[in-house]
């Protein structure tokens, strides 16, 4: 292992120190730290990922994972600070303070994103996930001006955190109990071999099902924030989807408390509830933040079906669903910082990408995880996803229809801003590139898949 083998880590250590020194000196940035940064990273990004031979190593420890999904992980922290650093530099209501601010959070959130992947401790993934939390509403205080409606209820829904992280403690504490180890690999080789009271597993098998209720019940946000909240949103994706692959399917893959068909059962239920309740928001919902605050929900709980794909196909899927949503939420919240209507374009654009309408990838991956989940026996699964993504659908017609709708005269309409181009010209090439590149994509992040899913 060499010092390169950490390059991910080191930049953003090192713009993490950049950043700070900023902060502290503003006249040094020039209202320009996060258009810095983020052609920086993505270029530490681009040079880590044709270095093949840094992509691995053997952790010298055992609390770090060195595999596909921890290797996918580090890029992605990368990916995210690059594009989402430019949604907020290109925010047209932040001073030069809050665009600096944004960006020391935005440095921590990447920091957060790349240990919470190769976490091989409860501990140290409960740590980097808060942390995670704690970034992405600060963006969201921050972008709202410290919002009295946003500080209210955030300090409401930090207290579900509070309570998830009383479950996953609990579950490390039994599990350390139960198992004689702390670490998480060791788990999945041990459960097969206990022979202890199935009442301990029984109690592991609900924990792991309650840790992945509380961060979806307490993400619920609802205000004028829609940059802030894409971060938290695909934050609370890459949380969920980690937790059920480094946890959840390898725990119900190797005990016998349940067959796979039952297992996948539940898991289906919890999300299929929680995608729908959204779904129902959304349909109902026409107010321009609160409708899109109730759609990205939904969005996000029908990518959590992934994790019930067979193993040979949980992994790929993933990699291409977690790209679509970063620049899917990039384009989106980007085009609901207009509240006018001046110029309809962009938003337009984004409801249709939302709704993933093929050829886009989005919904091109989600008619794939239907048709695959459908094929192994998991109708369930299949029929809630069906109707969740219908409802999407619907609302987003809705949000279009009434958009269309309304009347500006010629005078009143503006061009489309620079920033407008960009990010449309982003979404389309992120497209393009899925679509052209994704077998290519897949056989270089799967050199070291991870083991024990379904």
């Amino acid at each position: 292992m060499t010092l390169l083998n950490w390059l991910p880590e080191i930049s953003l250590i090192g713009c993490l120190f950049v950043s700070l020194v900023v902060v502290n000196f503003r006249v040094l940035s020039l209202k320009a730290l996060a258009l810095i940064l983020s052609p920086a990273i993505a270029a530490i990004l681009v040079y880590f990922t044709f270095r093949t031979d840094l992509a691995f190593f053997e952790s010298p420890i055992q609390v770090l994972y060195s595999d596909s999904l921890s290797y996918f992980g580090r890029l992605l922290s990368l990916g995210s600070l690059a594009i989402f650093g430019l949604l907020f530099y290109f925010h047209r209501e932040l001073s030069v303070r809050d665009q600096q601010n944004t960006s020391l959070f935005l440095v921590f959130n990447a920091l957060f994103i790349s240990i919470l992947f190769q976490a091989n401790n409860l501990v140290l993934f409960l740590g980097a996930a808060l942390g995670m939390y704690f970034c992405s509403t600060s963006l969201i205080l921050i972008e709202s001006k410290k919002s009295q409606n946003w500080v209210r209820l955030i300090r409401q829904r930090t207290l579900m955190f509070g309570v998830w992280a009383v479950v996953i403690s609990l579950f490390y504490v039994l599990a350390t109990h139960l198992l004689g180890s702390i670490f998480m690999s060791d788990w999945m080789v041990l459960i097969p071999k206990y022979s202890g009271s199935q009442l301990g597993l029984i109690l592991m098998a609900f924990l792991i099902i309650l840790g992945s209720v509380i961060p979806l019940e307490g993400a619920l946000h609802s205000g004028r924030a829609p940059v802030g909240l894409g971060v938290l949103y695909f934050g609370l994706f890459l949380i969920l989807q980690v937790y059920w692959l480094r946890l959840g399917v390898p725990f119900f893959s190797t005990t016998t408390l349940l067959n796979r068909q039952y297992a996948q059962f539940l898991v289906s239920f919890v999300f299929g509830l929680y995608t729908l309740r959204y779904m129902v928001q959304a349909v109902r919902l026409k107010d321009h933040h609160r409708w899109f605050a109730a759609a990205l929900p939904v969005v996000l709980g029908l990518s959590l079906f992934l994790c019930l794909l067979p193993a040979e196909r949980i992994l790929p899927v993933f990699y291409c669903v977690s790209l679509s949503l970063l620049f899917t939420f990039a384009l989106i919240s980007h085009a609901f910082l207009d509240q006018e209507y001046r110029q309809k374009s962009l938003i337009v654009v984004s409801l249709i990408a939302i709704m993933g309408v093929p050829p886009l990838i989005l919904g091109d991956q989600i008619y794939r995880m239907i048709h695959d989940i459908v094929l192994g026996g998991n109708w369930v699964a299949g029929i809630l996803m069906i109707v969740s993504w219908f409802g999407l659908v619907i609302a987003s017609m809705q949000m279009l229809g009434k958009i269309l709708l309304v009347r500006n005269g010629i005078q009143s309409r503006r061009p489309l801003y620079n920033s407008e181009y960009f990010f449309l010209g982003l979404y389309l090439v992120c497209v393009i590139a899925l679509t052209a590149f994704r077998p290519g994509l897949v056989s270089l992040l799967n050199d070291h898949p991870i083991s024990n899913l379904w």
